[in-house]
């Protein structure tokens, strides 16, 4: 079939051809959202009537905005707008290169360009002419979603003039009779640049690495006790406090040497005694903190660290000596960083040298005045420089002098921005833990009123050194150093935008949440979670500025938005802080249905770590303000968690009880998917009761309505449940179809916790059945996809497991030290084992320690007890390995 001409349009078949090419291709397939915004705006422009899109329209009819819906507050559209143009140019690199058509969006527009592919065209590219779509990239091929990883920043210049102070650093890193070191000086003098240099110099000595908490955005003890969690990868759960789990994990987990970089110590008062309860508990952590003072704990070594050494000016020394000043040196070096034609000469030698002594050698001061050599002169500088700002008026007398110097070196280079960069830098002081452009877009340019757009600003301040690049395997990211920040924030709460420039900030942190809730698939879900990950302390701050500032209906819609990221990622102090507050600073009244969702949310949280905690008597309140609402829907949920409180509780009657009036409520609704759910819970609980024909009764009712709503992630689910029901019954052929069935369901969804979880179930059903070598393997790779997700829960789940395995092939030993493992992380989490399996490894254990002498059982069962447990998951997939060749389990 031959082209059309490439100066005829394309035909409205053509574009739709097209259309489906695209939304087919790996680019798109995973990402709902942006093909139903790609389908709708291409869609429209094929209709006669060529009116142009409104952006409220499409928040409205595209992203389910309501009447109230108002562009100028909530980006949602323009935020996927500019990912879609993204989107489009990552297609038509890729799979889309030899396509006839190509889609474009221009900025600030939301009708496409479609165009011929005159390139493809010429290059007469096989397979154009028949359209043919590229081949789908096949499950195992996809792009694997980032996993942040926290690790040590990449230093972004070289360390000048800090030899000296470096190689004494490095010595006591290393001392092994030095267990804190605290690098103090003035705000601008250069600690964390040191104290980085230091950290990756020695790193290679500390066998487990080097961790770096930036504590930049943190105001007390309590979120620094979070970014440290953060860190190690901590989660609280059960009923201990974060700081407890951090200590047990030290104590426990870290066996080899660790380094740990606490930086921005200073405005974190109570911050010594949580320091010195972690060295306490671990004898192999080592703490390199950064600080304008000292944390007064024993054992410190406080590193004072001055400002450069700075040249006489009379007389001023020779070039080749004054070359060699360190202040002199850093000046030079990082102008010719921003303009190739700067180098010491005797003609700008004494105005280089009189503005490094005006600077005090602050490193901080130098690198912002320097930075402006690609458009003045050192001479020009130094006449800026001793001008009107050498003493503004704002400046407390008071403040240190070289606080001062730092101070007047920061306005003088507020006064070298341009109008856009002055206003965008005041505006980027609201993000904490750092924003990449679409984010500065988002805040820092919500009317479209900065010349040249926000991304030219937010490259020009970088390229002036007053905001830095982070370090990130995404889109360029960018942070404030603490001390521009606050001089930044200054700027802004003088200015009369504060209060509309912290609500666009909670604005963009409202719409990234919220795409959360859309319904994403497996590889799109891991993308948001990595951004939410980035993100962490912007939410933290929305959240507390809204509730100050008496924002409620953003602020419940926020937290309701969030509940989904904090349970996947096991932040459930976090979430359980965040609710309480939500809920104790906004009235039922705001939004009766929306703050009986957050009740709802704030006890599931406290049923995973305070079965008996306050927020199930908001669940209480909840329920009467559903009723008096007559919101059926909140009424059913509100029911629903009352039963998981008597459940978790162990009154089982008492749960059956609520459990029968959400499903009798859910009747009353009428819809499917709902009353399904009700039947799962209560069919659970019917099992857990001893009555498996009536929960197989149940499960069958609702596995018809999950399958009639076309949900298969539910109906995966049920197969599994109905599955436990045919063990149960020892129907081991029907529980392995059905275990199967179900398995196979989630491994073509992507669900690595389903998939996990059927392994779990065939490795016991192969127990019963007598194929010990076959639970070998399903216990090997169940445990291995727990490990992959991090979920504890399921770890002790696969450690009895395997205790078991042992403990029937007569591995007494081996099963006595895992089920130690086991127990000790169980009493960790604080969390119940799973009933019948729980007694089935407790009557295999009591049988073995009646045949081996109670010291040695008990030996064996603290040896396992005080295995870290890395060590304690290594050893059990080794001791169920089946001997001989590996078979994978059909």
């Amino acid at each position: 079939m031959d082209r059309p001409a490439c100066e005829v349009a394309p035909s409205a078949a053509q574009v739709d051809a097209q259309l489906r090419r695209m939304l087919d291709s790996p680019v798109f397939v995973n990402a709902p959202t942006l093909s139903r915004f790609l389908r709708h705006v291409v869609e429209h422009s094929l209709r006669p009537d060529g009116i142009a899109l409104k952006e409220y329209t499409l928040g409205v009819e595209v992203f389910g905005r309501g009447d109230d819906f108002d562009p100028r507050m909530d980006t949602i559209v323009r935020t996927h707008a500019r990912r879609l143009r993204a989107r489009l140019d990552e297609y038509y690199q890729g799979p889309g290169g030899a396509d006839p058509i190509v889609f474009e969006m221009p900025k600030g527009h939301y009708r496409p360009v479609m165009r011929w592919n005159v390139a493809a065209a010429v290059a007469g590219t096989p397979g154009l002419a028949t359209g043919t779509a590229p081949e789908r990239r096949q499950p195992h091929e996809r792009r694997q979603p980032h996993e942040p990883s926290v690790q040590l920043p990449a230093p972004r210049s070289s360390l000048v003039g800090r030899a000296t102070e470096l190689a004494e650093l490095c010595r006591l890193l290393l001392d092994d009779d030095v267990r804190l070191v605290t690098v103090t000086g003035a705000g601008g003098s250069g600690k964390t640049r040191l104290a980085l240099q230091a950290a990756w110099d020695c790193g290679g000595h500390f066998a487990t690495g080097v961790r770096f908490v930036s504590l930049a955005a943190a105001t007390d003890a309590a979120d620094m006790v979070r970014a440290m969690a953060t860190a190690l990868d901590v989660r609280q759960v059960g009923g201990r406090a974060l700081q407890e789990s951090i200590t047990e994990h030290l104590r426990r987990e870290v066996t080899q040497p660790v380094l740990l970089m606490l930086d921005n110590l200073e405005q974190i008062s109570a911050a010594a005694p949580v320091i010195g309860q972690w060295l306490d508990a671990c004898t192999c952590l080592k703490v390199l903190a950064t600080s304008r003072v000292g944390l007064r704990l024993y054992g410190e070594h406080e590193y004072p660290l001055s400002p450069l050494p700075v040249p006489p000016l009379d007389p001023l020394p020779p070039l080749e000596e004054l070359a060699r000043n360190p202040a002199v040196s850093l000046f030079v070096l990082r102008a010719a960083a921003t303009s190739r034609d700067v180098r010491l000469t005797a003609g700008n030698a004494r105005a280089i040298a009189e503005l490094c002594r005006r600077l005090d050698g602050l490193p901080l001061a130098i690198e912002l005045v320097s930075a402006q050599a690609g458009t003045l002169t050192p001479m020009a500088m130094l006449a800026r420089f001793s001008g009107h700002l050498d003493l503004p008026a704002h400046v407390a007398g008071d403040m240190p002098e070289r606080q001062r110097t730092l101070r007047r070196t920061i306005d003088w280079s507020h006064e070298l921005l341009d109008d856009a960069e002055r206003v965008m830098l005041r505006r980027l002081s609201v993000f904490v833990g750092g924003f990449d452009i679409e984010a500065a877009e988002a805040v820092g340019d919500t009317d479209g009123d900065l010349p040249g757009g926000a991304a030219a600003a937010v490259i020009g301040l970088a390229a002036k050194h007053l905001i830095v690049p982070l370090r990130s395997d995404g889109e360029p990211r960018y942070s404030m150093l603490a001390t521009l920040r606050e001089y930044a924030l200054e700027r802004l709460a003088a200015s009369a935008e504060e209060g509309l420039v912290r609500r666009a900030h909670a604005a963009f942190c409202l719409v990234l949440a919220e795409e959360g809730n859309a319904g994403l698939l497996a590889d799109e879900r891991e993308q948001w979670l990595a951004r939410c990950d980035l993100e962490h302390d912007n939410f933290r701050v929305a959240i507390a500025g809204l509730l100050q500032r008496g924002e409620c209906a953003w602020a419940m819609r926020l937290g309701a938005a969030l509940f989904g990221y904090w349970e996947r990622r096991e932040h459930v102090v976090e979430a359980d802080a965040q609710l309480r507050a939500i809920l104790a600073r906004c009235s039922p009244e705001v939004d009766p249905m929306l703050w009986v969702k957050l009740a709802n949310f704030a006890g599931a949280i406290t049923g995973i770590h305070q079965p008996d905690g306050e927020p199930w008597h908001l669940v209480e309140r909840a329920l009467e303000v559903s009723t008096r609402a007559g919101d059926q829907r909140g009424m059913a949920a509100c029911l629903n968690s009352l039963g998981v409180h008597r459940q978790f509780a162990g009154d089982l009657a008492g749960a059956r009880g609520w459990y029968e009036q959400t499903l009798e409520t859910c009747r009353a609704i009428g819809d499917g998917r709902e009353i399904a759910g009700a039947l799962s819970n209560l069919a659970k609980n019917d099992l857990l009761l001893g009555d498996p024909l009536a929960a197989r009764a149940r499960l069958q009712e609702a596995l018809a309505l999950f399958r009639e709503a076309q949900d298969p992630l539910l109906v995966a689910w049920c197969l599994n449940h109905l599955g436990d029901v045919a063990f149960g019954l020892d129907d081991h052929p029907e529980a392995s179809r059905l275990y199967r069935e179900s398995g196979a369901m989630f491994q073509a969804m992507g669900d690595c916790w389903g998939v996990a979880r059927c392994c779990t179930d065939l490795g016991h059903l192969a127990i019963a059945t007598g194929d010990l070598p076959g639970a070998g393997l399903r216990f090997i790779e169940a445990l291995n996809l727990f490990v992959r997700l991090r979920h504890r829960r399921g770890v002790a789940i696969l450690l009895e497991g395997c205790a078991q395995l042992l403990g029937l092939q007569h591995r007494s030993e081996q099963a006595l030290v895992i089920c130690g493992a086991a127990r000790q992380l169980r009493q960790t989490l604080a969390v119940p084992g799973r009933s019948a399996q729980q007694a089935c490894l407790e009557d295999l254990m009591a049988a073995i320690r009646r045949e081996i002498a109670p010291e040695i059982a008990d030996a064996y069962g603290a040896r396992g007890a005080g295995m870290p447990l890395a060590a304690a998951i290594q050893y059990a997939l080794e001791a169920v390995q089946p001997a001989g060749p590996a078979v994978t389990p059909a």
